[in-house]
């Protein structure tokens, strides 16, 4: 017997391709999907977002930069029906005490985020359809902050913004 030979229960290593890379996997973006497409930013509503911060900070497919309301205000992001539909995960991160992070399932009430500390991290509303999103920022230093939003395990790119 040859030495590279396999035992009959053994199986080789998964190439890229099973292992969710290549040409035909899980990691390779598409203009279809609906996690990387080239218009979130345009179907996202936004109002009171702090003036120097773009929407475009999390739709560029990174989860290092991030966005908050302007000083007194409390910034409101919004999507029709079914766009954000599934698994969904926020990135969020408290700076001092802002208040609530909160978000609608279906523009059902306001529902408060939980779990949301000084350290950025994800943050699980469950298969929802996300609708709304809200983050104050009652004065200087205390913030609700988001960057990044993820649907089916899979952060929201816009590609033609990243």
């Amino acid at each position: 017997m040859l030495g590279n030979s396999w035992f009959k229960k053994e199986k080789p290593l998964l190439g890229l391709t099973g292992m969710g890379g290549g040409a035909s996997g899980h990691l390779v973006g598409s203009g279809d999907s609906p996690y990387n497409i080239s218009d979130w930013v345009d179907i996202t509503g936004v109002t009171l977002i702090y003036p120097t911060h773009n929407i475009v900070s999390i739709f560029n497919g990174t989860t290092t930069s991030a966005i908050h309301a302007a000083s007194s205000s409390t910034m409101h992001l919004q999507w029709s029906s079914g766009k954000i539909q599934g698994q969904v995960r926020l990135k969020l991160r408290n700076a001092g005490s802002p208040g609530n992070h909160q978000y609608k399932d279906n523009s059902g009430g306001a529902v408060n985020i939980s779990g949301v500390t000084a350290t950025a991290d994800w943050i699980d509303l469950g298969n929802i359809n996300l609708t709304d999103y809200y983050a104050p920022h009652p004065n200087a230093g205390h913030a609700a902050i988001i960057y990044a939003i993820e649907l089916d395990g899979k952060i929201l790119l816009d590609s033609s913004q990243a």
